[in-house]
């Protein structure tokens, strides 16, 4: 291999820059060469991807918009994978002017509308010419069955720091994820409000950690719920015994896998993939999506488990990850198509 190039356009952190970062990791550590390139800088500000690459030795760079520039930081031949719309056609019409073999990877379990949509939907069409990764069956799916499928991943930490971290009295119960209609922060909202509205359940906590435009109206209209903004989530993960997602569509969030990872059942809507992550009072609850209530009394029972279910649930959702969604079970497919195409 010629060396491998990660290509995305980003303004901050989310799921698809943490995939990112995560599979440049496994790749240098698997001894290949990596770089990962942004597309452009914005707010001339460094984009976090930038101080945690070059934290792990990982070249990092930006092409400042420009393809003339783009082609000068990927070698002729080498692989360019891109991920978002905007970098797969981008990486596409390179690889048709012979610059590069280009390997689009498509996250986006929800197609958007307007613009965007149209935008995402030329990405999808014209990625049956390639040979797509996709994140998801729903977007396996809408890509003809072309290319491979592989579920997303994270990088593990050791079970005994979990055991350590996680006992003790039930303290937080938490959303993470962009402040959005199709994340739909607001139901978790509801939620938790009226689950402290019950003195029996007063002493729980529910957090949001992420921002958006709507932030604001939401610690406006829910004042006994905690917003953090955007978070580097690798300090709060351990404050943190529950996850609940409500999200009207999804493909298979990262923040599900990381929540796992560290020993933190998650509870969601039956959203994208994960019911298929999700075994329901294994390793954490799928609830029919936008039943309110249904969560409500799911939060509820999860409470009433006693200290010995609930720590079992722990080491269910870490073992889950360890098994099936871990760097070491998923980069050996990516490498292989690599190879194969």
């Amino acid at each position: 291999m010629k060396g491998i190039s990660l290509l995305l356009d980003s303004s901050k952190s989310g799921g698809i820059e943490t995939h990112v970062a995560n599979l440049a990791k496994a790749l240098q550590q698997k001894g290949l060469e990596v770089q990962v390139i942004l597309w452009k800088q914005y707010h001339d500000k460094a984009h976090p991807l930038d101080a945690q690459m070059r934290a792990a030795n990982i070249p990092f760079h930006y092409a400042n918009g420009c393809f003339s520039i783009l082609t000068s930081l990927v070698k002729k031949g080498a692989i360019l994978h891109t991920h978002g719309y905007k970098a797969n056609l981008i990486g596409k019409f390179g690889s048709i002017l012979g610059k590069w073999n280009a390997f689009p990877t498509h996250h986006n379990g929800d197609v958007g509308d307007g613009l965007l949509k149209k935008y995402v939907m030329l990405d999808e069409i014209t990625s049956r010419w390639f040979s797509p990764i996709s994140v998801s069956d729903e977007i396996f799916e809408r890509l003809g069955n072309r290319g491979i499928k592989v579920k997303n991943f994270v990088f593990t930490p050791d079970q005994t720091k979990i055991e350590e971290v996680h006992v003790g009295p039930i303290r937080q119960i938490a959303f993470v994820g962009r402040i959005s209609e199709e994340k739909d922060p607001d139901a978790f909202c509801q939620i938790g409000e009226a689950i402290q509205k019950d003195e029996k359940h007063s002493h729980l906590s529910f957090h949001v950690y992420g921002g958006g435009e709507d932030q604001s109206q939401l610690m406006a209209k829910y004042p006994g719920i905690t917003f953090h903004g955007e978070q580097d989530m690798s300090q709060h993960w351990p404050k943190i015994d529950l996850l609940c997602i409500t999200s009207k569509t999804e493909g298979l969030p990262l923040a599900a896998l990381e929540a796992m990872s560290h020993g933190i059942p998650v509870a969601s809507f039956a959203v994208g993939d994960l019911p298929r992550l999700i075994s329901h009072g294994h390793n954490g609850w799928i609830v029919p999506k936008g039943q309110i209530q249904t969560m409500k009394d799911t939060l509820v029972a999860w409470e009433n488990l006693n200290p010995g279910l609930q720590q079992n649930m722990k080491r269910h959702a870490y073992n889950t990850i360890e098994q099936d969604y871990s760097t070491a079970a998923v980069i050996p497919a990516i490498i292989q198509h690599y190879q194969n195409v």
